[in-house]
């Protein structure tokens, strides 16, 4: 029998987090005529914050909260996932809990729009970015956003899929704010259609490329149609 990397998920300290640790759904309310958005976080500050950021303004209409992850943790969160296909998901988690979290997603037939991993230390903030042909350009688009900032900042953007199709003209993200502000305007905008794709670029300032000290966050961020 072959090795799978389901199976050595399964084994992985992240199985054993992701069923200790509650994440809660929030259902935001979508522009019309886009798909209906889909907040999953963790319970930590970084992703609530997250999570009210991708909110915004707008009413949430109702919280579907999971909490425990004991016993048939799995099977609810493939019921949830199933009960809103055709939903964009978006959310921060911890890197512990992700990998078995998009294994469940992409079993569910979830196409990933992109990630992205965020690690926080001293020397200021890296961000590592897959994207996708929708979302191209969101490496550099996050360094416009904190081109104010003189807090050390490092980008690295990976693209994945063919080349991107010419879109209309979309909104940017205006300048100020902190990373998980406009990393979340920047999903939201990718998951509305209202993100206009640019080349994929690599983005350095201060400390941020080098200097290695001991990680204050590490979380990674998703959005992904289901």
């Amino acid at each position: 029998m072959g090795i799978t990397r389901r199976g050595i998920l399964k084994g992985t300290t992240g199985a054993a987090v992701l069923l200790s640790t509650p994440l809660a759904a929030l259902a935001l309310e979508a522009r019309t005529g886009t798909p209906p958005l889909l907040v999953v976080h963790g319970d930590d500050a970084p992703s609530r914050a997250f999570a009210a950021h991708l909110a915004g303004g707008n009413s949430i209409r109702r919280e579907l909260v999971l909490s425990g992850w004991q016993g048939e943790a799995l099977a609810d969160l493939r019921a949830l996932l199933a009960a809103h296909r055709g939903h964009c998901l978006l959310g921060m988690v911890g890197n512990d809990v992700y990998p078995v979290f998009e294994e469940l997603v992409r079993d569910g037939g979830g196409a990933i729009l992109c990630r992205g991993q965020h690690v926080s230390d001293a020397s200021g903030t890296r961000h590592l970015f897959y994207s996708m042909p929708g979302s191209r350009g969101i490496g550099s688009a996050l360094g416009s956003a904190l081109a104010a900032s003189d807090a050390g900042l490092h980008v690295r953007e990976i693209a994945l899929g063919g080349s991107q199709a010419s879109r209309p003209a979309g909104a940017g993200v205006p300048p100020g704010g902190d990373w998980i502000a406009a990393t979340a305007a920047l999903y939201r905008r990718i998951a509305e259609g209202r993100y206009t794709p640019g080349p994929a670029a690599t983005v350095t300032r201060g400390g941020g490329a080098d200097a290695r000290g001991s990680a204050r966050l590490s979380v990674e961020t998703f959005a992904i149609r289901l």
